[in-house]
């Protein structure tokens, strides 16, 4: 697929400016001594490229390519507009979608981009991609200066390389862009949570004259399988007089100088060994009387001995106005004794 851009541009309507003839030499002779002089014989050449160098006007200077200082990056937080840089992320769950967002860096007269994302298979199931952030709403790099894109292409027929590529209509200098940008948004579906990483394969960035660099300053993206408690979560019940939650999270208020109940439920935990958390309260509205490890009412236990260990360290911080924090933790690690699942804490 990047073949046929590249077999598009440069045979098209895109100027060729790379054809170099090398003249391997004129033999002179000079009374009896043989004089070899090699000769360099430019043809068509205002700007075109040989072995990662570009050659001036017609004058023969070599500078460095224009985009051989490059790069390519991920940002694994499609979210938010513009490059975050954010280049590690917790596995979510299976069957969850993930964006992830690709820029150019440090690009000077971009035209044309191809570019490979290598990803594992057996984790990430390839979804879609765009030309730009459908979350965001963030452009694309090649038409930041008022320029118009076409050939968006994308191929998946290689498994685990995704292939991209995108071209500016014209090869007006004034609309190829400059500097960071992005240049696609990928959606890819969780297929495991072992996690895995996100490389670059073949990147090449074209100019307005066609001259081509290969890309080797190339980002990478780590998704890191998840901690046993990474899906965890913390409830609040407002039934504290029904054993078990009841995922009761509004009531009426009750008169002045009444007393409620509110029990506490961890949720989806693993291993559970300790656990300490805060309750952020408004003291005009409640002052906090006591808190217990059990439900003294339904006698439900607390979820820490739910698989016969003990529990001990219960402690209770009221130190800041308005914040109640509250810890607990088992006596050994016995593995056998640290819960599952949900329970009062």
């Amino acid at each position: 697929m990047l073949n046929k851009v590249k077999s598009r541009l440069f045979s098209g309507g895109k100027r060729n400016y790379r054809s170099v003839i090398l003249v391997l030499g004129i033999i002179l002779f000079f009374s009896s001594h043989l004089i070899l002089l090699p000769v360099l014989a430019f043809a068509q050449y205002p700007g075109g490229s040989y072995d990662g160098y570009a050659m001036g006007e017609w004058e023969g200077t070599i500078t460095p390519s224009p985009n051989e200082n490059a790069g390519i990056r991920f940002d694994l937080d499609a979210t938010t507009y513009g490059n975050q840089n954010d280049t590690t992320m917790t596995a979510p769950a299976v069957d969850d979608y993930i964006h992830i967002d690709v820029y150019a860096i440090n690009v000077h007269n971009l035209d044309t981009y191809e570019f490979e994302v290598n990803y594992n298979q057996t984790q990430l199931s390839y979804i879609g991609a765009n030309a730009t952030n459908s979350i965001t709403y963030e452009e694309n790099l090649l038409t930041t200066n008022g320029g118009t894109a076409i050939d968006w292409m994308v191929d998946t027929s290689t498994p685990g390389v995704l292939s991209i590529a995108y071209t500016l209509a014209g090869t007006d200098t004034t609309e190829a862009p400059e500097g960071e940008g992005l240049i696609a948004d990928i959606v890819f579906q969780i297929l495991s949570t072992i996690g895995d990483s996100l490389t670059f394969g073949d990147v090449h960035f074209y100019d307005s004259f066609g001259v081509m660099d290969v890309i080797t300053d190339k980002g990478t993206a780590i998704i890191t399988p998840p901690g046993p408690n990474d899906y965890a979560g913390i409830r609040f019940d407002l039934d504290a007089t029904t054993y078990g939650n009841q995922n009761q999270t509004s009531m009426d208020p009750p008169s002045i100088d009444d007393y409620i109940r509110v029990d506490v439920y961890a949720i989806n935990v693993h291993n559970l060994d300790t656990y300490e958390f805060e309750v952020n309260y408004n003291q005009n509205q409640l002052e906090y009387i006591t808190s217990t490890p059990t439900n003294p009412i339904t006698y439900e236990g607390n979820i820490l001995t739910s698989n016969g260990g003990e529990a001990l360290g219960w402690m209770i911080d009221t130190s800041t106005s308005g914040v109640l924090s509250i810890a607990y933790t088992l006596a050994g690690t016995d593995t056998l004794e640290a819960p599952e699942g949900e329970g009062l804490i």
